[in-house]
């Protein structure tokens, strides 16, 4: 049951295509009461400003029994125009047992994809757009195909190599759907695309990518991790309209403490040269990053960001008199504390144009980097079930806003 559970959260939280730089796919273990059936239906609707109410259809073709498996999904954006509304993907895979436990495929589509996937779930970015009136993602399309392939080390660890040939489209600054369940509650309208800085626009181009991926895992376990660390490395390089290299690393380090209380934490690197298109930049704030300011708040070709989390597990609230709150056993206390900046390596408020480009700054090049910019900001999270949903109460530093507050469920990290 553990380990079909793991599974069940596995496949929800991890998305079927990623185009964000600091997240990749990687190939895990599903679990099922029974074997795969030849045919199998499924469904995962979502809501953005640029889609409005996604509708989704997907059919999971198992023809042979032997790690063979063909996926075809449509999407429907009510809030698109009706020629641009309908979406796809056809995806084709192939485990293979030797040498080591490896996944071969390709995949043709035509979808709405985000360069921001890493900062939060589908799930959580649409609950806050129905709920909330809030969408931290921006929005373009990519039409194309790629070809991966994705091998197990030691059963934990994984190398994927991918190449993408894709039609990059900017699909409008102003958002297609400007509603949500609860509009009257708040006078909130949706941000532009991109958000806070309508001057960075997402550029049409063609681009073939290439990127080799590399993930060491000692977590104790992959879903719910309480001691080990694990850290993935991405290189990528683009040709085509947008000639560019990208290198993203990511260390998340996971520790038991005392009694009931653990520590997690983690430290994120990025850079990438040449960027000047929206869709190969970085943005930073908000949920995912730093939660006391506001969704994307900086931006530019180099990103570090780090978050330092400590849960007290049920050491503080169930020592409190409050037991006749219905599900009170379930709740607990966490502070944290994420601090980062993202920023230009030329210096500029502007990135290049695709004229005037700078080559001269390095993938390595962090010489703009200063620890006085470095931007930071404590808060406490109150979570139910150790986690599964988590509420973040943040504070920036500097003096200006409010508190931010934050809804997660099966939130990354």
């Amino acid at each position: 049951m553990r380990r079909f559970f793991y599974g069940l959260i596995l496949f929800l939280v991890l998305p079927h295509f990623l185009s964000a730089q600091f997240s990749f796919e990687r190939k895990n273990d599903s679990f099922a009461f029974e074997p795969l059936k030849k045919f199998s239906f499924y469904s995962h609707p979502h809501f953005n400003r640029m889609e409005g109410l996604s509708l989704q259809a997907g059919l999971k073709f198992v023809p042979l029994q032997n790690d063979f498996t063909i996926n075809t999904d449509l999407w429907y954006g009510t809030s698109m125009e009706s020629d641009e509304a309908l979406q796809y993907q056809i995806s084709v895979e192939k485990g293979i047992k030797f040498p080591n436990q490896s996944t071969a495929g390709f995949r043709y589509f035509d979808r709405i994809t985000s360069p921001d996937d890493w900062v939060n779930t589908d799930y959580e970015n649409s609950l806050a757009g129905l709920f909330a009136h809030r969408d931290y993602r921006d929005w373009y399309r990519q039409r194309g195909g790629m070809v991966f392939f994705d091998m197990r080390l030691h059963e934990t660890h994984t190398v994927r190599v991918e190449i993408k040939h894709v039609d990059d489209e900017m699909i409008g600054v102003l958002p297609n759907a400007d509603w949500s369940l609860f509009s009257f509650a708040h006078d909130r309208r949706f941000a532009t695309n991109s958000i806070r800085h309508p001057f960075l626009s997402f550029a049409d181009g063609t681009e073939t990518a290439y990127r080799l991926m590399l993930a060491l895992d000692q977590r104790d376990n992959p879903v719910f991790p309480m001691s080990g660390w694990i850290v993935e490395a991405i290189f990528e390089k683009t040709t085509g309209d947008f000639e560019t290299n990208g290198l993203f690393s990511t260390l998340k380090y996971f520790r038991t403490s005392f009694g009931n209380q653990r520590l997690q934490s983690k430290l994120m690197i990025g850079s990438r040269t040449n960027a000047w298109a929206a869709q190969h930049l970085m943005g930073l704030g908000g949920p995912g990053s730093l939660r006391g300011f506001e969704p994307k708040e900086f931006y530019g070709d180099r990103l570090l960001h780090g978050s330092i989390n400590y849960y007290f597990g049920g050491d503080i609230l169930q020592n409190l008199p409050l037991g006749f709150i219905p599900f009170w056993d379930t709740f607990s206390l966490g502070a944290f504390f994420d601090f980062g900046d993202a920023w230009l390596a030329n210096g500029m408020e502007y990135p290049a144009s695709a004229n005037t480009a700078n080559s001269d700054n390095a993938l390595l090049d962090f010489s703009q980097f200063s620890t006085e910019k470095v931007h930071t900001s404590p808060g406490v999270s109150l979570l139910i079930a150790e986690g599964l949903m988590r509420f973040d109460f943040a504070k920036r530093t500097d003096g200006e806003g409010g508190w931010q507050v934050y809804f997660h469920l099966l939130g990354k990290f």
